[in-house]
């Protein structure tokens, strides 16, 4: 289990950040993704970064499919809440992985429920993504499966205080026979957002 979050780790980490020169947008963008776009790949796969990244897609998929996700990058916190078509579903994991690029440094951020034999565990864990270094730091996460709508919430004293940010965001899940992974922007994982200034 261990490898393969540090595996979906990576493929949250911004693959586009040489745009330091353009200037930040506002404080506040919200994204919207397509419907039926959840990659599915069979668990011997599910450690290869490439064949993850182009596993085919299956429309069915209703759980963990993302369809909007809101950026604010207000004075105290970087909030990611993401609107799903469900958060019902068969699975034993559920991950929300998010790759935040400063002017400064990259950190990876990862929420992980598994539910495996009826014990469910929670973990959230904020890494630095050079030399992988843990960060202390109290991240709040609100799960609301009734309304398929989860929220991050990660301090900005976290990442220090940045000016700006890019942000990236994947939600997988794994059941027995497969992984399905979605990415917040529909561009492909590992893809970024735009500037988002501190507001």
């Amino acid at each position: 289990m261990r490898t393969l979050t540090r595996s979906i780790v990576a493929l949250a980490l911004p693959v586009t950040v040489a745009l330091t020169a353009l200037p930040a947008q506002a404080a506040q963008i919200t994204v919207k993704d397509a419907k039926g776009d959840v990659r599915v790949a069979g668990l011997a796969d599910a450690e290869n970064q490439k064949k993850l990244r182009k596993a085919p897609k299956n429309k069915k998929v209703k759980d963990h499919d993302i369809v909007r996700t809101k950026f604010a990058h207000t004075r105290k916190q970087l909030v990611v809440q993401t609107k799903f078509r469900s958060l019902k579903g068969e699975k034993i994991v559920q991950v929300s992985t998010l790759g935040i690029k400063t002017p400064k440094q990259t950190f990876a951020y990862q929420w992980v429920r598994s539910d495996v034999a009826g014990e469910q565990s929670t973990t959230s864990i904020l890494t630095r993504a050079k030399g992988g270094k843990q960060v202390k730091c109290k991240v709040r996460v609100a799960n609301n499966v009734k309304k398929a709508v989860r929220t991050i919430k990660i301090p900005r004293t976290c990442l220090g205080k940045p000016k700006w940010v890019r942000v990236t965001s994947n939600a997988t899940t794994g059941t027995m026979e497969n992984l399905r992974i979605d990415d917040a922007l529909g561009k492909g994982l590992g893809k970024a957002t735009k500037k988002i200034a501190a507001g």
